[in-house]
């Protein structure tokens, strides 16, 4: 397992916050931190210095964007994941046009595993997410397969 690497997760829409926490322990990370709002992410940023942030980008009161200003002006080489569902041209203008943008931008639903993995090796290359990703496929379809019943 990931160790010393903390991951906060931030999305108000608690099945993708579950979906996001199971994926990062079947890559491999065991101190994942969940909530669902820019306030409190904040809080729990100071207070428990995570390694990297995921992010929702549309959420009610504080947005990922304005998460990601705050936390980037905290500490500029924390990496941030800006991620949403919504589409817009003006969305992504406002991203690109950001003073801090953030180090990877994901549309939801090509969210992958394997995507999430291959951005915790590049910011963390020592941890081999990728390695732990694929072991955990492999067994998860050895478990599945009717073959071997």
């Amino acid at each position: 397992m990931a160790k010393g690497i903390r991951v906060l997760i931030v999305d108000d829409d608690l099945s993708i916050r579950r979906l996001l926490r199971k994926v990062m322990e079947l890559i491999g990370v065991e101190d994942v931190i969940i909530t669902n709002e820019g306030k409190s992410a904040l809080v729990i940023f100071n207070e428990m210095n995570p390694d990297i942030v995921f992010a929702d980008y549309v959420m009610p009161e504080m947005d990922g964007l304005e998460l990601l200003e705050a936390i980037k002006s905290r500490s500029p080489e924390k990496p941030v994941v800006i991620y949403t569902g919504k589409y817009d041209k003006r969305l992504i203008d406002k991203i690109e046009e950001a003073k801090n943008k953030p180090d990877f931008a994901l549309q939801k639903p090509n969210i992958t595993m394997e995507k999430l993995a291959n951005i915790m090796d590049e910011c963390f290359p020592e941890q081999e997410f990728r390695k732990k990703y694929r072991e955990n496929i492999q067994k998860i379809i050895k478990e599945n397969d009717p073959s071997d019943n």
